[in-house]
C-alpha cells in the first residue's frame, strides 16, 4: 500500500496559499541576505581601509614632526 505525499497531507486552499506565500517570503529574504551581506562587508572593509590609511598618514606626520 503506497501513499502519495498529497494523500498524507490534505490542506484547504487558504492554507496552501499561506504556505506558498510564506515559502516565497523565506526565499526572498534569503536571496536578499545573500546579496546584501557581501555588499555590506565590502563597504565596511573599504571604510576601514580608508580609516587605516588616514591613521597611517597622521602617524607618519606626527613621527616626522617629533624627529625634526
Amino acid at each position: 500500500m503506497s501513499y502519495r505525499y498529497e494523500d498524507l497531507i490534505e490542506m484547504d486552499s487558504i492554507t496552501k496559499w499561506l504556505v506558498r506565500i510564506a515559502s516565497v517570503m523565506i526565499i526572498l529574504t534569503c536571496l536578499t541576505l545573500a546579496l546584501a551581506v557581501p555588499v555590506i562587508a565590502f563597504t565596511i572593509s573599504s571604510k576601514l581601509s580608508v580609516a587605516q590609511d588616514s591613521f597611517k598618514s597622521t602617524l607618519e606626520l606626527l613621527i616626522e614632526q617629533v624627529l625634526t
